[in-house]
């Protein structure tokens, strides 16, 4: 996270806030699917798992900061 500034990473925390609905530190899959539905992206059931797996590169079935800022930073 370090190659990233003090405003991205708070910018980051606030989007990822957006999504942690039950606030608890994770993006689950359904928290996922509500963004991927609410920033209005046409994605396949398909291809939200393959996306979703991606990001969860823990395998823990939930999406961490720390896994949110590496997608953040890998998007470009």
């Amino acid at each position: 996270m370090s190659d990233l500034t003090e405003d991205e990473l708070v910018e980051i925390k606030k989007i990822f806030a957006k999504y942690d609905v039950d606030d608890n530190d994770t993006i689950d899959w359904e928290e996922f699917c509500n963004m991927v539905d609410e920033l209005d992206i046409e994605v396949s059931l398909k291809d939200r798992t393959i996306v979703f797996d991606k990001v969860d590169t823990n395998h823990s079935g939930m999406i961490n900061f720390e896994e949110f800022v590496e997608c953040w930073k890998n998007k470009g």
